[in-house]
């Protein structure tokens, strides 16, 4: 049975939520939202702030200050969700996203998040071949009232420091070497690869490397990932590329009649 006082004027300094749930603890002026067992800190979620004194949450703060945009949608064909925290903006309309709009990867789908009067972001690099196209390593503001995104001149935020990433989207009937995203910039480091596979591809012996045009299983060999175990496959690298470097994905399917994956490289700027 449900029980309420409200004239209680107080309660422990450790409140657990249910049996076995998590506790609301308050340690020296500090409150704290811990596990059942007082060992880690465990997640608080709630609405987005409105007034001064609210909390931030981490989608806010992605989408409302100085906003890294890492690519692009064509809403025709948008790329695959599962990356989450990245931001891509529209360029082509169609489907259920609109040109001109950012949208947040929040790990199962493109979430339109604005933009709001004001908001500025940095394009890291070129987004062209849509209805709008942005310049690398530029900044933008947008203006709501003329609805655009105005050039503001090339990004003072440090994007060296800022880990970037290419990819590319693997399906069983993909050709037998696919770009990944457009050429790494002169002196990018690449630090590491990850293949996300979705879908498990049911040919006999499926393979997939990733490297570039002058080595093609240089940044992931065949063995370092099996298509045919939908999991989450990861290289680490540290490999620079003195000059523009398309990298690439090569493709043996072996029959495979099903199957998906994601293939991403992070890099760094020079």
């Amino acid at each position: 049975m449900a029980h309420k006082n409200y004239e209680q004027s107080g309660i422990g300094s450790v409140v657990e939520l249910g049996k076995g749930g998590a506790k609301i603890k308050e340690n020296s002026g500090t409150v704290e939202i811990k596990n059942n067992t007082d060992t880690a800190f465990v997640k608080l979620r709630a609405a987005h702030p409105v007034d001064l004194n609210d909390v931030v949450t981490l989608q806010y703060l992605k989408t409302k200050g100085d906003v890294i945009v890492t690519g692009q949608i064509n809403g025709g064909s948008p790329p695959a969700a599962g990356v989450a925290g990245r931001v891509y903006i529209c360029t082509t309309t169609g489907g259920s996203y609109t040109v001109k709009k950012l949208y947040l990867d929040n790990g199962v789908t493109w979430e339109d998040v604005g933009p709001d009067e004001g908001i500025s972001i940095a394009v890291t690099d070129a987004l062209t071949g849509g209805a709008l196209e942005f310049t690398a390593d530029h900044a933008y503001l947008w203006d709501a009232d003329a609805s655009t995104w105005v050039d503001i001149g090339p990004s003072s935020i440090g994007l060296s420091s800022i880990i970037q990433c290419k990819t590319v989207n693997l399906v069983f009937g993909s050709a037998a070497s696919l770009n990944i995203g457009t050429a790494l910039p002169a002196g990018a480091t690449v630090l590491k690869v990850s293949i996300n596979v979705t879908q498990a591809f049911n040919g006999t012996a499926p393979t997939v490397t990733v490297g570039d045009i002058g080595d093609t299983d240089r940044l992931m060999t065949a063995v370092g990932n099996n298509l045919k175990d939908a999991t989450l496959f990861v290289a680490e690298n540290s490999y620079l590329y003195s000059l523009s470097t398309q990298l690439t994905a090569t493709y043996v399917a072996d029959s495979s009649g099903a199957g998906a994956a994601q293939i991403i490289v992070h890099y760094l700027n020079a």
